[in-house]
């Protein structure tokens, strides 16, 4: 079921934070984050009373500190979206690709000498 399965992931996190503290690797909570991957999506709304809702949505804590719920995270310089599309991915590249083309296309306009626009070209693209 879904509880037992909540359940479970809760232990497991829960038992490596218990391994990290003992071989002295401790984790940042506020830099880990929960990502669901899955084809079926529900939002996690955050106006009105959880206690109330017909249905379990699960919230993970490390250490007694809730972890975030994102719909997007970084890994290995991927971007990995929680319906595995590379929408966000792919606009991150292209923004990162408009800014240093900026960067090269206002710097290329003061350099004179061939080598120097060459290194400049080859160092940001």
């Amino acid at each position: 079921t879904c509880y037992a399965d909540y359940r479970d992931l809760q232990q497991t996190i829960d038992n490596l934070f218990e391994w990290s503290r003992i071989n002295k690797m401790h984790f940042h909570p506020d830099k880990c984050e929960v990502i669901s991957i899955s084809t079926f999506r529900y939002k996690y709304p955050t106006d009105f009373n959880w206690d109330q809702m017909p249905f379990f949505i699960p919230f993970y804590t490390l250490n007694g500190t809730y972890l975030e719920i994102v719909d997007c995270q970084r890994d290995l310089g991927v971007l990995v979206s929680s319906n595995l599309t590379w929408k966000h991915h792919v606009e991150y590249i292209i923004k990162q690709f408009i800014t240093r083309f900026n960067l090269l296309r206002r710097s290329y306009y003061y350099l004179r000498n061939i080598n120097q626009k060459r290194t400049l070209y080859l160092t940001l693209v």
